[in-house]
């Protein structure tokens, strides 16, 4: 299984927009992997902190990402 590491963390939240009731704060997170490959995509930031995830750290292998989706997915593999 080939790892994911996080390159880059960008919360885009300027302050412009509200939150709606219910909605929380995302931020984009792009991975490379050791062949240069690249994917971006969005997360609970409170997630990435209750799994204490940074820039550098390898994505966890028990959570993966669909193609298209806008948040993690903790029970399905990366591929």
């Amino acid at each position: 299984m080939m790892a994911w590491e996080i390159k880059h963390i960008f919360d885009g939240d300027y302050g412009c927009e509200e939150l709606q009731p219910g909605e929380k704060a995302k931020v984009s997170v792009t991975l490379v992997n050791e062949k240069g490959e690249t994917k971006v995509l969005s997360v609970e930031d409170q997630w990435l902190l209750d799994k204490n995830l940074s820039e550098g750290s390898i994505w966890p292998e028990q959570t993966a990402f669909i193609k298209g989706a806008s948040s993690a997915c903790p029970r399905q593999k990366i591929e």
